[in-house]
């Protein structure tokens, strides 16, 4: 995992804490080194964040948020990898 950067396409299966419905939650995301950072840059170019920062402690900061174009995106950033 080190060094570990780029895109994914991720698929979960819903549950019933998901707002999503089946079939409309894949979601692509984007690995960025500082989830802060990233979040404050996509505002400023008109992203909209969809609820707060959820992390998995040690493992992984998440953001999911919606592109102009109405798109979900999840920024994420890994913790506790070496850089």
């Amino acid at each position: 995992m080190k060094g570990e950067s780029g895109v994914r396409l991720g698929i979960a299966q819903h549950h019933s804490g998901m707002t999503l419905s089946p079939g409309h939650n894949a979601v692509i995301t984007l690995t960025v080194e500082d989830l802060h950072e990233a979040k404050d840059e996509m505002i400023k170019k008109g992203v909209v964040c969809i609820g707060e920062i959820q992390e998995v402690p040690g493992h992984v900061r998440l953001q999911l948020v919606r592109d102009l174009d109405g798109n979900h995106l999840q920024l994420v950033q890994m913790l506790g990898v070496p850089k």
